[in-house]
């Protein structure tokens, strides 16, 4: 099945395109956040830690880092967000540079690391293959998903949210542990990107299930007379789709035909 791992932000994309392959998952935004248990003067943080602030347009302090690389932004009431770190690692070592910063510069005991925990993580991927992405939408409505939203007129991605296949694909695939709230967009030349991840778990998981819903859908890419045709193989991986999912489709098929009469 290919790559199922997650790694850190690299530039190493391409070369999974370039070659066909399902790539792993590469982290591109780890978003942490924290409270520092005090009120925050944000003018005279911007002044000793170099920071940003402008109160006219934006009612926080902004401190950019360059080790680990990431944007912190500093609430009057004591509150971080930080976002741009490349790993979970990274984002909480940067909150606690942020952190350490301001007790510098605050009344000794005056602050205190509270509540820090990763909000998101965004990650993106390559699935190996050009994807039928009308013809995944249509099956995927019918089997009553009803988060998944595709309007090539508006934006060439397909959105949905992946909670309801993880609970379909399980067993199947021995997810066990809890299963990931996570959003996909997916793209027909085969790109995707993942986000409301709180861990690297969730990323891994969604990727695995990604992968095996979209195998379904796969395109054949045939140059001919100098053009690139994306050509559809109906039913070649259907063994792919579980027959609960299948059943699924035929019961919400038989609703719809029952509410029509």
């Amino acid at each position: 099945m290919g790559e199922t791992s997650v790694i850190e932000s690299t530039n190493e994309l391409s070369r999974y395109r370039a070659e066909c392959r399902a790539s792993p998952v590469i982290i591109k935004n780890c978003v942490a956040t924290a409270f520092l248990g005090c009120h925050l003067d944000l003018r005279e943080i911007a002044w000793k830690c170099y920071a940003e602030f402008d109160p006219r347009s934006f009612a926080a302090a902004k401190l950019r880092l360059q080790t680990p690389q990431s944007t912190a932004l500093l609430f009057a009431s004591g509150k971080i967000v930080c976002t741009g770190a490349a790993s979970e690692e990274s984002a909480r070592m940067a909150v606690t540079k942020i952190y350490q910063s301001v007790s510098a510069i605050m009344p000794a005991g005056a602050t205190s690391l509270l509540d820090l925990k990763i909000e998101n993580i965004v990650g993106t991927a390559h699935i190996g293959h050009t994807i039928s992405i009308q013809k995944a939408y249509e099956w995927m409505r019918e089997s009553g998903d009803v988060t998944v939203m595709y309007s090539p007129e508006l934006f060439p991605g397909m959105r949905f949210e992946i909670k309801k296949w993880a609970k379909q694909y399980a067993h199947r695939l021995g997810l066990l542990k809890k299963l990931p709230e996570t959003k996909v967009l997916v793209f027909h030349e085969g790109n995707v990107v993942i986000t409301g991840g709180k861990c690297k778990e969730d990323l891994r998981t969604t990727w695995k299930i990604l992968r095996t819903l979209m195998a379904s859908f796969q395109l054949d890419d045939k140059v001919c007379g100098g053009f690139l045709l994306s050509v559809f193989k109906p039913h070649s991986r259907l063994t792919f789709v579980p027959q609960e999912i299948e059943a699924l489709r035929l019961k919400t098929c038989g609703r719809k035909r029952q509410r029509r009469r």
